[in-house]
């Protein structure tokens, strides 16, 4: 339906209705602070006009995944906050992207790119839960970023894994090195402003806004990278 030039989001909403736990998501993302409304919106026909059609898409497909681990056992809050952090990083990058190409396609793929950073992290910690608190508990032991626990442990990082994922899914090759490199900027070819800049600044930004509202947590910038 949203794919259709003639697509009607009065369609759209009626169908996410249909999905409880889907409808469920999507209201808590639109009344998050990304979308600072002046009052809680509770129709889902609200929900989607505020959202518009570009990223309505992308939530669908974050709430999607999202709601298969929404009650994982020992990971049900973290995972909460990595859905939070998801919609805040895309929130940011979609904002960073605008300012520098004052284009709103690759503001709205800034987006995208933002709110899937971590998709990763999320298969990660849902299929894998004990060698994800494994490469926690690393973290922290040995003050490694999440990035040097996950290679330690799985092999692979949660962004490049993610990346993985995502490009089975299809996604266009930008929003695909967003996520595989947000860790690792340098290792793109791309010396411009990118997806990847977006998200990089985008994450850094996040991070430091959970450090300051919550000093000493685990999302201390030093955990960023």
């Amino acid at each position: 339906e949203l794919r259709s030039p003639k697509g009607s989001l009065n369609v759209v909403a009626q169908l996410i209705c249909k999905e409880p736990v889907m409808s469920a998501k999507m209201l808590q993302i639109v009344n998050s602070a990304l979308f600072a409304t002046s009052r809680e919106i509770t129709d889902m026909l609200d929900a989607v006009m505020l959202i518009g059609s570009e990223r309505i898409k992308t939530l669908i497909l974050l709430g999607g995944v999202f709601s298969q681990y929404s009650d994982a056992k020992g990971f049900a809050s973290a995972i909460q906050s990595l859905l939070a952090h998801s919609v805040q990083v895309g929130g940011f990058a979609r904002a960073i992207a605008l300012g520098e190409t004052r284009s709103s396609r690759t503001a709205e793929a800034a987006f995208t790119a933002g709110v899937l950073h971590d998709v990763g992290k999320l298969i990660l910690a849902g299929n894998r839960p004990e060698q994800f608190a494994q490469a926690r508990a690393l973290a922290a032991e040995r003050k490694l970023s999440a990035h040097d626990a996950e290679m330690a442990v799985f092999g692979v990082s949660h962004a490049r894994f993610g990346a993985c994922l995502l490009a089975a899914w299809g996604l266009p090759l930008p929003i695909l090195e967003a996520v595989a490199w947000h860790h690792e900027p340098a290792k793109s070819f791309d010396k411009g402003f990118s997806l990847l800049a977006a998200v990089h600044a985008a994450n850094v930004f996040a991070h430091q806004a959970a450090f300051q509202a919550k000093p000493g947590s685990e999302e201390s910038p030093e955990s960023v990278n």
